[in-house]
């Protein structure tokens, strides 16, 4: 038998409970794949819901629903390439910091700060990683440009 609407919810509302206490507790690393498949997971019963909201919630409302759902999508991603890299595993380190920037870019660049100081610092670090002094390079210069562009970067960020 198919969950109802009460009890998606109500799994939707514990798996982010667990998703936000793994997002505090990630100073340890290596959650990063779990967070995601999380984060994931509650996507994916939110589609389930999207009748139900959009029945119960004003069309604004059920926007900023998914974009907080895909805020932790970006977030995983960035922690799963962050997890990667520590890994030595560049191709995949690559391939999420990617995905986080798609996710960026769908929002309107809504996590831009997250995006250019962290997710572009981890693919600097992967093509290094690979040898790729060239494409290292340029994405160091990219985010040097788009730090620039960041009202809230402090000084020694900006260095990093």
């Amino acid at each position: 038998m198919a969950p109802t609407v009460s009890e998606l919810r109500d799994e939707v509302k514990a798996m982010e409970d667990s998703w936000q206490k793994m997002y505090d507790d990630e100073e340890d690393c290596g959650n990063g794949k779990a967070m995601l498949l999380l984060a994931l997971r509650i996507r994916q019963c939110c589609q389930k819901l999207k009748v139900y909201f959009a029945t119960h919630l004003q069309p604004e409302q059920l926007s900023k629903h998914m974009k907080v759902v895909d805020w932790k999508v970006f977030n995983s991603h960035a922690m799963c390439a962050r997890d990667c890299l520590n890994a030595g595993a560049y191709h995949d380190t690559l391939m999420h910091a990617r995905k986080a920037h798609e996710l960026n870019h769908a929002h309107g660049c809504a996590w831009e700060e997250a995006a250019v100081i962290n997710v572009l610092y981890l693919e600097k670090e992967a093509w290094k990683g690979l040898g790729e002094m060239n494409r290292a390079i340029a994405v160091a210069e990219r985010r040097a440009q788009a730090m620039a562009m960041l009202s809230n970067v402090q000084g020694d960020e900006q260095v990093a």
